[in-house]
């Protein structure tokens, strides 16, 4: 899943445990012991997971605390710095870190956004004094998005906020579809359909097991949400067919494939950390568009096409600019495969399927002059997937400006977050995606607006997931 081909993920989202099986080892049945500590390096698997993922290139690993053990009172921050000092010692460097996961609500460690800015400067200084402040404190892993807008403007206002590196949060009971209120970069660090059956479908009627359904949600998340970071729940499990949890289900041998894996490839096989977010203008009709620079000088496109109608789209490019033009489609017929795509004389064409969506990639050559997406406004035919009848649509323009945003800058790679899936040594651990953003430098708020909501779906948090909860930790 990782590397410069494939799917391109890029983050791993870890757990740092607080039961008898992590570091606190016995501690955990009685809150008069003093505090010791053991590092077995294994840690639920998450060390084999975690330099795997790093011999392919991966160098961004969150560490994400779920709940202090129960003998913990006001020395949390310890076993917290404690953890990030084995895994440095284990040669895997985490770069981000978070104390909490979903405090606004879930059955883990309850926490008000008060209590929350209690602890972040305790972090944040303890981190210092033991030599790891260039690891980056996250917040809040709260279970919906709404309620991280709401947590983040309360940090602000306690004056916390500056001791943060990112924003994140879950998107169970609201999908980010607004930018929160923040100078930080945000990422969206869990998310899934776990009270659906695993499924390979990209598109049948918009359930929340389809793949098309996640490809609306990043690409709402990406551009309209403005995030930087997008992790999925999980990346892989052992027969469990009654959850889709995670992307991909294996028993060992043969293994099934969720499309969903698909429409994060979109985003990450191409556009890789370290890219910067184009601005856009212009409106291609139920297309959601994402531009991006890679540090190559190359621009990648996501074009996600909600509509029942395909968009053939025209890219007006400064002639010589580029010299290689390459596009993938996915659809309800096939995913992530070359689509046609033509550069002639300055002018680049693609067509984005009903229901589908297309990552084009241009090449070589550097230029700051804009880069125009062009559909001419006039009727276009195509054919729906629903019943072949020809559907007569008229559409807009888009131009893509190569010069990066003024407001801020974005650089985008894939997450994976790593638990292992079972207590047997023989299973693989899972994984869970995202894209990663850099706003160094940026102090300007990103503005907050209502976009138009092109598709999606109720998404509702299920009951326990998976093998989440082990032992007694709170």
């Amino acid at each position: 899943m990782w590397g410069s081909v494939r799917k391109c993920l890029s983050i791993i989202r870890n757990k740092i445990g607080c039961d008898t099986g992590s570091i606190p080892g016995t501690n955990t049945n009685s809150p008069n012991k003093q505090a010791t500590y053991s590092f077995t390096s294994d840690d639920d698997s998450q060390v084999w997971f975690s330099k795997q993922a790093m011999s392919y290139g991966v160098d961004t690993i969150y560490a994400n605390a779920w709940s202090a053990p129960v003998y913990m009172k006001q020395r949390y921050v310890e076993i917290i710095v404690q953890y990030l000092t084995y895994y440095k010692a284990a040669g895997i460097p985490i770069s981000h870190v978070c104390f909490l996961n979903e405090g606004d609500g879930s059955d883990f460690k309850l926490s008000t956004a008060e209590q929350t800015a209690d602890v972040i400067p305790l972090l944040y200084n303890e981190l210092k004094s033991q030599g790891l402040s260039d690891i980056k404190m996250t917040c809040c892993d709260n279970i919906g998005w709404k309620s991280q807008m709401e947590y983040t403007e309360k940090l602000a206002e306690l004056d916390v906020e500056k001791y943060l590196g990112v924003v994140t949060s879950h998107q169970y009971s609201s999908d980010p579809e607004t930018p929160i209120n923040t100078t930080l970069p945000t990422w969206m660090t869990e998310g899934a359909a776990n009270d659906h059956t695993f499924a390979t479908a990209w598109y049948s009627n918009g359930g929340s097991n389809e793949g098309f359904t996640w490809a609306v949600k990043i690409a709402q998340g990406i551009v309209n949400a403005e995030l930087s970071a997008y992790i999925y729940w999980e990346g892989l499990e052992t027969n469990n067919n009654g959850s889709l949890s995670h992307m991909i289900d294996t028993d060992g041998t043969n293994f099934s494939i969720s499309s969903i894996l698909w429409a994060m490839a979109h985003w990450s096989r191409h556009i890789r950390p370290g890219v910067h977010r184009l601005s856009t203008n212009g409106v291609v009709q139920d297309t959601i568009v994402g531009a991006f620079e890679n540090v190559d000088g190359s621009i990648v496109m996501v074009l996600t096409n909600s509509g029942t109608a395909a968009q053939t789209v025209d890219l007006s490019v400064p002639e010589g600019s580029f010299s290689t033009a390459q596009a993938f489609t996915s659809d309800a017929e096939s995913q992530m495969v070359d689509t046609q795509v033509t550069l002639s004389n300055g002018a680049v064409k693609v067509t984005v399927p009903v229901h589908g969506v297309v990552t084009a990639k241009l090449t070589t050559g550097k230029s700051s002059a804009s880069v125009s997406t062009t559909i001419p406004s006039m009727s276009t035919q195509s054919a729906t997937s629903e019943n072949q009848a020809s559907v007569y649509q008229t559409v807009s323009a888009t131009t893509l400006s190569v010069v990066r945003a003024s407001t801020y800058a974005q650089s985008t790679g894939v997450a994976v977050s790593a638990k292992a899936v079972n207590d047997t040594a023989s299973t693989a651990p899972a994984a869970s995606t995202g894209l990663s953003k850099s706003l160094e430098g940026d102090t300007t708020k990103k503005s907050v607006y209502r976009p138009q909501k092109t598709h999606g779906t109720a998404h509702h948090r299920g009951g326990r997931r998976g093998s989440r909860h082990h032992g007694r930790c709170h």
